[in-house]
């Protein structure tokens, strides 16, 4: 088994540095600001933690022992359960989905070894990103502490096993739901834990929100409530259990016990890669076989569907050739659940961060506090659109792919094709950042000022924001790339990045500007604030109309000069 496993091991390695290679001979400015990101966004993450552990110690040394302990039993529970998740998912695709597994199939290789060196691949793939928010948060509790030395020593040892145990469960989980998915009676279970696993963490959450509210006004009374409710991430048979347990006890020099705990996690990594092997040998060839006759079984029955009922209206007031084109995007679209995924689970997460605000006594605090909080929370659902639109908006017309040809000598005009993805996009992302904006200003009771500023500022942004991105991606497509990933990758998708990141911080600087003059100095300087408005709005209005008729305006000529 290992020769095998590490011969594929070393070619992968191989591919992926060559990819990293190329990256840097090709496209500078993406490695440049790629490696910017990740070192910044590591320095702050730590720069957090370390404050934020600074923080607790300020209150009653017995409460700060009590809360720092249990908060890190409580952050490697959770970043345990995500780890799982994202090996489960990443482990169904780089086995069942990937295009090398064919040609691995075809050569004397036991099934047993390829899906050992795949699940290999999906602990890598699944666990990169978590070491940049794992890793800050174990180097800023040991500098809180002033630990040894062995504490770090420890650390590479701890993590790696503890991301091989979540990758084995992973990897185990899809392929017991691969192979016994197709069973009627294997979906109505999945189903019904679903739902309950749903009900109970509903009441869980409300019965902690009905205990805490009672208790708000004392600090203590509050944590007593709080802290049994814990226990779970204490459990001792929980790999973050070892963990913590491993980490702390080196920390405080009690090297014995956790030798003991690192041993444990040592065991179980072995104990679970056999299982997750031997699982492999027995199920995985013919998982991959029903999924391979899945999806090329799979049947679109031609007729009226949900998505045509839906858009029928549009028939009254657009063109035909808009009404297709609308229609053949949207089905696209839904087709792709990895893709409009992405967009539930981002926009869900902020919409059920902001319809809790008034559960967390935001709307009670001070003006100034509460119009930071909006414009903080205004700044994240913006970033986000911005990178939605690079994920999303920027690879529109290259995913039309080989197929563009035919649009092309359709009887549309290039302006009606790019106009169409325009206020196609705009329609959804409008839609989506001002009803979340209202929702954030509405649980806040900001003030009419800011609540009125922000609504016009949301909108000037969002038609900018879509404005490049569709503007980019005419101006950069790439027909031969049929995944959204590697098309955001070149140049154009960089270059994109880089401008809304810019745009939206000065945006955010311009929306800024006249309120933190607004709620310090009060009405004798009022004419000041009055020329701040004028110049900030004018401004953002300004700015926002230069940037989204340039970019739709360069993006139609490059249309029209587009060899097909």
């Amino acid at each position: 088994m290992s020769s095998f496993v590490s011969m594929l091991s070393a070619v992968k390695f191989r591919m992926v540095c060559n990819s990293i290679h190329e990256a840097c001979a090709q496209s500078k400015l993406k490695v440049c600001v790629i490696v910017t990101f990740m070192l910044t966004f590591t320095i702050g993450l730590f720069a957090l933690f370390f404050e934020g552990f600074h923080f607790l110690g300020a209150l009653e040394p017995n409460v700060a022992r009590i809360i720092i302990d249990r908060l890190m039993y409580l952050f490697y529970f959770f970043i345990f359960i995500m780890l799982i998740i994202s090996s489960s998912l990443i482990s169904f695709q780089t086995m069942y989905g990937s295009r090398e597994m064919p040609f691995l199939i075809m050569h004397p290789i036991t099934y047993g070894n390829i899906y050992f060196y795949k699940l290999i691949e999906s602990a890598v793939l699944s666990s990169w990103s978590f070491i940049f928010v794992i890793g800050p948060f174990a180097l800023s509790y040991g500098l809180y502490c002033n630990v040894r030395l062995s504490y770090y020593g420890m650390m590479p040892i701890v993590f790696i096993s503890f991301i091989f145990i979540a990758a084995s469960w992973g990897a185990i989980i899809a392929t017991i739901i691969v192979r016994w998915y197709s069973s009627r009676y294997f979906r109505k279970v999945v189903i019904a834990g679903c739902i309950i696993i749903a009900i109970a963490i509903t009441i869980y959450y409300f019965r902690i929100h009905s205990l805490v509210r009672h208790e708000r006004e004392n600090i203590m009374l509050a944590l007593n409530t709080l802290i049994p409710h814990f226990r779970y991430a204490q459990y001792p048979l929980l790999p973050s259990y070892w963990l913590s347990e491993s980490l702390w006890n080196v920390a405080k020099g009690y090297y014995a016990t956790a030798s003991f705990y690192l041993l444990v996690l040592v065991s179980n990594v072995l104990f679970w890669l056999l299982i997750a092997y031997e699982l492999g040998t027995q199920f995985f060839y013919t998982g991959w076989v029903g999924v391979q006759a899945t999806v090329r079984s799979r049947v679109y029955y031609v007729g009226r569907s949900i998505i045509e009922t839906i858009c029928s209206p549009l028939r009254k007031i657009f063109s035909s050739s808009w009404y297709a084109l609308v229609v053949k995007d949207m089905k696209i679209f839904w087709r792709a659940p990895a893709q409009w995924s992405q967009l539930v689970i981002f926009f869900g997460i902020l919409g059920f961060y902001f319809s809790n605000l008034q559960h967390f006594s935001y709307h009670i605090l001070k003006p100034i506090m509460k119009q930071f909080t909006a414009l903080s929370n205004l700044s994240a659902m913006m970033l986000v659109l911005a990178s939605i639109t690079v994920r999303f908006i920027f690879p529109q017309l290259s995913l039309e792919g080989k197929r563009y040809w035919f649009i092309g000598i359709a009887p549309i005009r290039f302006r009606s094709i790019f106009l169409q993805k325009f206020l196609g996009s705009l329609l959804w992302a409008t839609t989506v950042s001002l009803g979340l904006t209202i929702i954030s200003n509405q649980k806040l009771e900001i003030d009419v000022v800011f609540m009125y500023f922000s609504y016009g500022a949301v909108l000037c942004m969002s038609v900018t924001l879509v404005s490049m991105g569709c503007g980019l991606g005419a101006i950069f497509p790439n027909f031969k790339e049929d995944n959204p990933a590697r098309l955001i990758a070149g140049f154009g998708g960089t270059l994109l990045f880089v401008l809304n990141l810019a745009y939206v911080a000065f945006m955010i600087f311009l929306i800024a500007w006249p309120f933190s003059l607004y709620f310090s100095s009060g009405d004798h300087a009022w004419l000041l604030i009055r020329n701040r408005f004028i110049v900030s709005g004018g401004s953002i209005v300004f700015v926002s109309l230069v940037g989204s008729f340039l970019s739709i305006f360069l993006g139609i000529k490059a249309l029209k000069q587009l060899e097909f």
